[in-house]
C-alpha cells in the first residue's frame, strides 16, 4: 500500500506564520490550520507559543496555557483512525491516538 494509510501521525514540531499554525509531522507532512479555530492558542504571545512541549508525538501543550491539544483535534476524529483499525471495525473503533489523550490530560493536571 502506498501513501499514508498505514502511518500513525506523530508531531515533530510546531511553527507559527501569520494567522496560521503549522504542525510538522515526523513523516514529512505539514498540517496548516488557522489560529482562529484555536482561540486559546491565538491569545498566546509569540514568545509563549515558542514554549511548547510535544507529548509522545500525539499531543502538545504550552507553558502559558492549561490546555492540552491532541493531534486528532487537527486531523478530525475520523481521520485519526489507522488503516488497521478501519479494517477491524469500519464503523467505529477508538483510535490509537485517543488512547494517549487521557494520559496526556492527566499529565497536564499533575504538572
Amino acid at each position: 500500500m502506498s501513501g499514508y494509510a498505514d502511518t500513525l501521525p506523530k508531531i515533530k514540531a510546531l511553527h507559527f506564520k501569520n494567522a496560521d499554525m503549522q504542525l510538522l509531522l515526523a513523516d514529512g507532512r505539514i498540517i496548516i490550520v488557522p489560529l482562529s479555530k484555536f482561540p486559546a492558542i491565538k491569545k498566546l504571545s509569540s514568545s509563549q507559543r515558542k514554549k511548547y512541549h510535544i507529548m509522545a508525538g500525539v499531543g502538545f501543550d504550552f507553558d502559558g496555557s492549561d490546555e492540552v491539544y491532541h493531534i486528532s483535534e487537527f486531523l478530525g476524529a475520523d481521520n485519526s483512525l489507522s488503516a488497521l483499525e478501519r479494517k477491524i471495525n469500519p464503523y467505529h473503533q477508538p483510535s490509537q491516538l485517543s488512547r494517549v489523550a487521557e494520559p496526556a490530560a492527566a499529565y497536564k493536571r499533575r504538572k
